[in-house]
């Protein structure tokens, strides 16, 4: 049984207003589309203090992944505080916290992500994690680039 920790952080630059970028992060009917590349996907999430966000989906190996995060801090246009927990064909592989960061920058916005994780037993790693983190803010850039 082996525990490890690592922090990461992953910026990118959208062309877009702040308020625009929040919104991609608030709204669930617009977060399920980058957050896990789908629009069907069984993501649930109440976007307040305490709120809950669950998702599911199968890795490459046909094994489960679960995400269960809770809100714990939301300033509207500036920050998103998560704590989250992922499971691997039903065994605990992490638990984090998430901070989303919304500045301008010149005519559009920067977001900067740092997670701070404890991964357990050998089953992710943050460098996995950042891997993932950053293609679904990859999945956000490509979605605010369409037209609204």
């Amino acid at each position: 049984m082996t525990v490890a920790h690592d922090t990461f952080t992953v910026k990118r630059r959208y062309p877009v207003p702040r308020d625009r970028v929040f919104v991609a992060w608030a709204d669930p009917t617009v977060k399920i589309r980058w957050f896990t590349g789908s629009s069907d996907s069984d993501y649930r999430g109440e976007f307040v203090v305490g709120g809950t966000e669950t998702t599911a989906g199968d890795a490459p190996d046909g094994t489960r992944i679960n995400y269960e995060g809770v809100y714990r801090d939301i300033v509207p246009g500036e920050r998103i505080v998560v704590t989250y927990e992922m499971a691997r064909g039903g065994r605990r592989m992490s638990v984090s916290v998430l901070t989303a960061e919304f500045t301008d920058d010149g005519d559009g916005t920067q977001v900067r992500l740092t997670d701070q994780g404890t991964y357990l037993d050998d089953l992710d790693s943050a460098a996995n994690r950042s891997s993932g983190a950053g293609t679904q803010l990859d999945q956000l850039g490509d979605l605010l680039v369409e037209p609204a």
